[in-house]
């Protein structure tokens, strides 16, 4: 049950089931919750934005840890309170958490932090502004996979390295991280862009190099959109006729942020397509103009 709660975001729920199941354990042993139903309830909190009752939580299992070895919180429990602060922008206390399974690990080299650790770290300094922080929790991570100590950075490491690079105006390191995945086969080398239909296609599955399967096509973050969009425009993907398959999901939060990031650069060019919402076109007057531009460049040659 707590695991529904948790799946559907009814984190009170979760919390309540909680409660009554270590009051019940008191007297039956049998029901007393396990490290998974910490897990869940604290997932739950995280995703519910509740990140002092997750911190709280997480406090409540590592005193039961000191008597009982088997409730000691693991990496999935680490990862996860670390997302919570992050997206409380609590960096402070994911990086605290950070350290802490840090030296932890030096006495029990199974809760060395892995790639979903750095991964929540990562996030947390790239959400906050702390954009240095997150490049040396990257390096660092990079160096343990080098070592064979961890998983090679992931879409998930890059994307938000390349996402917090473009939101703090640094061109230059997104471009550089955008490059450094595609040489690491984490990114297409195309990345969505196809020559031969002029359009920049932003769905995961022509973003990255291994997608997370889905039944159906998956978006990408808004801000990774707007950082390859502006790859694409410093490279000449990009003109007067290109289209932007952003695709239909969720809040539109890709298309919105693709649309405008377009209208910045030309003001008023583009709008969304009147029979395809999940596609951003050139408006009419520009359209003219451009084929005026072809017709003249036919003309000259």
């Amino acid at each position: 049950a707590i695991t529904a709660y948790a799946k559907a975001r009814r984190a009170g729920d979760a919390v309540a089931l909680l409660d009554e199941m270590e009051e019940r354990a008191q007297r039956e042993p049998a029901v007393r919750p396990t490290i998974g139903t910490y897990s869940a309830v604290i997932a739950a909190l995280a995703a519910s934005d509740r990140v002092d009752d997750a911190l709280a939580l997480f406090d409540r299992l590592k005193m039961r840890a000191q008597n009982d070895a088997a409730m000691r919180p693991d990496l999935a429990i680490y990862s996860a309170t670390i997302s919570a602060c992050g997206k409380a922008g609590r960096v402070d206390d994911a990086l605290r958490l950070l350290n802490e399974i840090k030296e932890a690990a030096k006495r029990d080299a199974s809760l060395r932090p892995d790639l979903g650790v750095y991964n929540a770290a990562i996030i947390a300094c790239g959400k906050a502004g702390r954009l240095d922080s997150a490049g040396t929790l990257f390096e660092e991570l990079d160096d343990l996979a080098k070592q064979g100590l961890a998983q090679h950075p992931d879409l998930v490491s890059y994307s938000a390295m390349i996402s917090a690079s473009t939101s703090a105006n640094r061109q230059a390191m997104a471009r550089a991280f955008i490059e450094r995945a595609i040489a690491a086969a984490v990114f297409h080398r195309h990345l969505g862009y196809v020559a031969s239909s002029n359009t920049i296609d932003f769905h995961a599955h022509r973003v990255f190099v291994n997608s997370p399967p889905s039944e159906r096509p998956k978006g990408i973050s808004a801000g990774l959109a707007v950082s390859l969009l502006q790859y694409h425009l410093a490279a000449g993907h990009s003109n007067t006729a290109t289209q932007y398959i952003v695709g239909h999901h969720g809040s539109d939060a890709v298309k919105s942020a693709v649309l405008q990031e377009l209208n910045r650069v030309v003001p008023g060019a583009y709008r969304i397509a009147p029979t395809n919402p999940g596609l951003l076109v050139p408006m009419p007057s520009v359209q003219a103009e451009s084929r005026a531009e072809n017709r003249r460049a036919v003309d000259v040659s």
